[in-house]
């Protein structure tokens, strides 16, 4: 398995800090929660990398039902997800 240091791509102490603050939601979560920095955007769905190697993510129902009134609102290549 390939491993990204994310620092690389900008992760730093505040998005870390950040992401912590998700650790509420990891339960409620299926999977296990990793940081990703977004690639490639194509519709409802955005590839990533994250320290494990790349990813493939899809949109949920609300992320597309906010990107339809608000284009803006939904990842764009650079964001971390």
């Amino acid at each position: 398995m390939t491993s990204l240091d994310v620092s690389s791509l900008g992760w730093d102490e505040q998005f870390s800090s950040a992401f912590s603050d998700l650790d509420e939601l990891a339960d409620a979560c299926p999977g296990e929660l990793v940081p990703a920095r977004v690639t490639r955007v194509d519709r409802g769905a955005c590839d990533g990398l994250t320290p494990a190697g790349p990813l493939r993510a899809t949109f949920s129902g609300a992320v597309l039902a906010a990107g339809a009134a608000d284009p803006g609102s939904t990842p764009c290549v650079g964001d971390w997800i």
